[in-house]
């Protein structure tokens, strides 16, 4: 899972997303599930909460400022994506890849580009756009998750938070790998990708994320139903462990490829 996991590896406050959901990286051109799962991969999720009056002036800073900071720096993806209809509109989740963290012990892409100063006087301006900020790094989960067949990356996804009490992981891993993967794998959805929080938030936190073109396929209903039906579906969930899951939130996300920073040689 290379580059393009990174399109939603999220949770969308969501934390998709978040994201959290985060979101997570398919090979350009890449199709299908290998038949070993590639090694997991971590990324920073950040969560921005901007002042709905200032929505326009947040992402004019970005695309403007910001984007072509970051890739003076040095800085090859950076993919962001905002809550699509459901959920906070003002709300956006940008995700970058960590190749390890010792990169966190040097300057970043921001400070590399503009100087200490300049870093910091970027700051101050971005501030003022914005609610709050919150970070976290998480994990891939390819052993849990479906690539499926995309080339480039979706334009929504639902994204699910999942929040599994303490002890119960392998039970919540063992339904989803065994029970419900198989059934997704013949919905037709674009791919399945699964997240789990490292730090910055619940430990035992998994966020999924199911592909979508648009908002018609929805309509469809859940993946796994389409395949069973509701009924067999609700009974499925019903076979869950009792006591395996604490909360579930979901939401819709949607890639906006205007604000991201995306290779030349990926598709847009």
């Amino acid at each position: 899972m290379r580059r393009h996991q990174i399109w939603l590896r999220t949770t969308l406050g969501v934390a998709v997303a978040a994201m959290a959901l985060g979101f997570a990286a398919i090979p350009a051109g890449a199709q299908g599930q290998a038949a070993q799962a590639p090694p997991r991969e971590k990324f920073s999720v950040t969560f921005v909460s901007v002042k709905p009056d200032m929505i326009a002036e947040f992402e004019h800073f970005m695309v403007t400022e910001t984007n072509p900071a970051l890739v003076k720096g040095g800085l090859k993806v950076r993919e962001v994506w905002q809550t699509g209809t459901f959920g906070d509109p003002a709300q956006y989740v940008i995700v970058t890849q960590i190749d390890n963290f010792a990169m966190y012990d040097s300057p970043l892409a921001i400070e590399r580009a503009l100087g200490k100063d300049g870093a910091q006087a970027w700051r101050m301006r971005a501030g003022k756009f914005l609610n709050s900020v919150r970070v976290q790094a998480v994990e891939t989960r390819p052993d849990l998750s479906w690539m499926g067949s995309m080339t480039g990356p979706p334009n929504l996804a639902v994204v699910t938070s999942v929040h599994v009490a303490m002890g119960h992981n392998a039970d919540f891993e063992n339904f989803l790998k065994t029970q419900l993967l198989p059934l997704i794998k013949q919905s037709g959805i674009a791919g399945y990708w699964v997240n789990q929080t490292m730090f910055g938030g619940d430990p035992n936190e998994y966020v999924t994320l199911a592909l979508h073109a648009n908002y018609a396929e929805i309509d469809k209903g859940p993946p796994a139903a389409r395949v069973i039906g509701m009924e067999a579906y609700q009974k499925l969930l019903a076979s869950v462990p009792p006591g395996t899951i604490v909360s579930l939130e979901r939401s819709v996300a949607r890639f906006r490829p205007d604000l991201s920073i995306v290779p030349a040689e990926a598709p847009k």
